[in-house]
């Protein structure tokens, strides 16, 4: 969360593409991330399992005044621990976005831009306590990961997804 320009995107392509090249998770986007697959659709999202996303500009899909058919999105959102999925998302308010999506935020950074670099500061949204501040010095050298200047465009919503609990298994197979 920060104001225009604070730096959201870069630090959360920063962050993902550390733990990806660390864990070897995959990595999937809704922006042109390097090393990562673009997630275009909504039934995209419900095949992750065992992955790293990144929704840039979530209120875009997820507006805490423009929330309608918010069924299958909030399934997703509920059950991104069973999925074993991390969601890394950038808003410039937390009060932008659906509630369910604030209400699963489990820690919101502030990013604040200074001569130094860019501050992280992390703090527990459930129980509102302020952790720890982290500095990303030299930001330029992430710039080559992603295009700041990318417009974000809405993910679809697929034809033909299902959006009642009896079709689960389609989309939720482990089989």
């Amino acid at each position: 969360m920060g104001n225009m320009g604070t730096g959201k995107t870069l630090s959360q392509t920063a962050i993902a593409t550390l733990l990806h090249k660390v864990s070897g998770v995959p990595l999937f986007a809704n922006y042109g991330l390097k090393d990562s697959t673009l997630i275009t659709k909504m039934s995209e999202l419900w095949d992750l399992d065992s992955a790293i996303l990144c929704l840039d500009e979530i209120w875009i899909n997820m507006d805490a005044r423009l929330w309608k058919d918010n069924v299958f999105l909030t399934r997703f959102i509920n059950q991104t621990r069973k999925k074993r999925l991390l969601v890394l998302y950038t808003t410039q308010h937390i009060r932008q976005v659906e509630l369910r999506v604030r209400n699963a935020t489990d820690i919101l950074v502030l990013c604040e831009k200074t001569a130094d670099g860019i501050y992280l500061n992390f703090i527990d949204w459930q129980f509102r306590f302020l952790g720890r501040r982290f500095l990303l010095a030299e930001p330029e050298r992430f710039y080559h990961l992603y295009n700041t200047f990318e417009l974000v465009h809405p993910i679809t919503m697929d034809k033909n997804i299902p959006l009642t609990s009896g079709s689960r298994n389609r989309y939720n197979n482990r089989s």
